[in-house]
This record gives C-alpha cells, structure tokens and sequence, in this order.
C-alpha cells in the first residue's frame, strides 16, 4: 500500500494500513498531560511521506528501530488537524522489500535520454577549457553517475526524484541557450552561459543521500549545494590547470554561488550570471507550482483553488 494511497483514503475516514516504507525520521516525545512518552515518525516510499504515531510498547520499539530502517508496518490511517498520519500498532524490520518502492524515479530511459542530449550538446562548445569542463562533468565516471541519478531536491521542492538534477539542469541549459541567441547589445558568451548552466547545481551531487531514501547529506545540511558546488569545480579546475585567478575561473565560480536568486552568497554581478539565476529559478519555481496542484493532498474539495503553499506563500489556482 503506498503512501499516496494512504493520504487519499485517509479523507474518507479510518482505514486500515500495512506496508513497507522507510522510516525516515523519529523522535521519542513526552506527553503533556501525564506521564510517559510517545514516538512520533515519518514513514517515506516513492510516493511520498506520512506521520506515524507509536502509543504503545514505545521503550521496546524505541531500542528495535532506527533512521533509515526499512519497516513493515501495521496500523490505521487517521486525520489529525486534516493532516494525514498512521497509528502504528506494529512496526517490525523489513527482510524483504524491493528498493525501487522507496525512490521516487525517472525511469532508467528518461534518464538516459537526458543525460544524452546533454552530452550531444558538448560538441556545440568551441573554447576548450570549457570543453574540459564538459568532459569532467559527463564523461568521468567521478561525477558522471552521481550527476545522471542525483534528485533535484529534496521533500516539498523541485524535482524531488532520482534523475531530477540532469532534468532540473537541461532546463536550465535550454532556457540559457535560447537566451544567448537573442539580439541584445551585447550578445551573451554562449561557452560561459552554458557551461555555468550546466554546474550551477553541480554541489548537489554530494548535498543529498538516496540509497534508501532522499535526505539531505550533513554536507548538504551544513554547507549548502552552493559552497560545495564551489568546492567540486575547484576540484575540477586543479584537474584542467585553470588557475584560480584566471577571468574564465572566477566567472564560473560566481556563476555557482550566486545562482539561487535572493538567497544566494553573491548577487549576479554580470549578464550571463543574470540569465542562469533567473533560468533556474524559473524552471525551479515552474516544476513546483505544477507539482504542489498535481498532488492530492493539496486538492480542496469543491474549489477551484489548491491548499496554501508554505514554501512560496500562496495558493495556486487550478482551474474548475
């Protein structure tokens, strides 16, 4: 029984659940009122997430279970503040589960598919530097296999799946490489656009895990996908002998820190810089509105309008 299928039914009253999930996260708590304590969790597959609640037996679970366990459990399906979530009456270690339940994918073709029209697109690079820069990122097999499986992001954002990232990034490319065709005073330099567009995101690769389930890194959770971006294309700039001094160096690097728009270490200090911050927020913002009304728990019945957004502050409308 997936997650999704639990959130839904849940709106229809009480149902019973028993599935195989990862378990995320939890926390023992105190109650309130009178003594003892509780286990609140998240339970996770490729559908989504969901609370889970342990009233009873909590300090003979507490010493069984463990982050990132693979769980089979047991229990209902409950509403709590009209927010989905699963008393648990049995939790036990899973010893047969099949890992593709847990992460949310692209398939093995679509992934493949964007990976090779990234490629196909590093013959249209003519400096060669840039070019190396192409080849570390796609070719060697150090950053070409994280970079093809890595999600875009994590929980309630963007591409939050497996082979999200390459997506995320072809967007991105497409969107500077339209806007460096256009006639403006000063045309863009396509090499540098491009190629910040492609490592702008480079950071994320070592920012999150997925073996099991999607989580932030300590890395990640420390640094930001930024500061480690910034530290991978050093790692790549050592590999090609591009000094740090040198123009092409510090424009990329600027490229990488200052790309998150309004939150990023730096603002964009020149045009190309401009156009990657604005391409990546537009498809990051764009993938997200459409995920958020796509999913059913932002659905509200009888309205043309989704459920209030937390992440960017609104609702969306979707329409009669």
């Amino acid at each position: 029984m997936y997650i999704k299928d639990i959130i839904e039914s849940s709106k229809s009253g009480n149902r019973p659940v028993n599935g195989t999930y990862v378990l995320s996260k939890y926390e023992l708590k105190s109650f309130r009122g009178k003594p003892g304590n509780y286990i609140q969790c998240e339970l996770v597959d490729k559908s989504g997430s969901v609370r889970g609640m342990i009233w009873d037996r909590v300090e003979s679970i507490q010493r069984q279970i463990k982050k990132g366990m693979v769980v089979d459990v047991s229990g209902e399906s409950t509403r709590y503040n009209d927010a989905p979530q699963i008393i648990i009456s049995l939790i036990n270690e899973s010893s047969n589960y099949d890992i593709s339940n847990f992460l949310p994918s692209l398939t093995p073709e679509k992934k493949d598919h964007l990976f090779q029209v990234i490629t196909n697109l590093m013959s249209t690079i003519d400096g060669e530097i840039y070019k190396h820069i192409w080849n570390i990122c796609l070719i060697s097999e150090r950053i070409s296999t994280k970079f093809k499986e890595c999600p875009g992001g994590i929980g309630d954002v963007h591409h939050s799946y497996l082979g999200g990232l390459i997506e995320h990034t072809l967007s991105v490319i497409g969107i500077c490489n339209y806007l460096s065709m256009t006639e403006t005073p000063e045309p863009l330099d396509r090499d540098l656009t491009l190629t910040g567009a492609l490592i702008h995101d480079i950071g994320k690769i070592e920012s999150y895990n997925w073996s099991i389930a999607l989580e932030m890194s300590d890395a990640g959770r420390l640094l930001h996908h930024t500061t480690i971006g910034y530290g991978i294309f050093k790692d790549i700039a050592r590999d090609i002998n591009l000094s740090e001094k040198d123009p092409t160096f510090l424009k990329l690097a600027h490229i990488i820190i200052s790309h998150h728009e309004n939150e990023g270490h730096r603002e964009a200090m020149f045009p190309e810089a401009h156009a990657i911050s604005k391409a990546d927020a537009l498809d990051a913002q764009l993938i997200h509105s459409l995920e958020f009304i796509k999913n059913p728990e932002n659905k509200v019945e009888g309205s043309n309008w989704t459920s209030f957004c937390k992440l960017t502050n609104r609702y969306y409308y979707k329409g009669s």
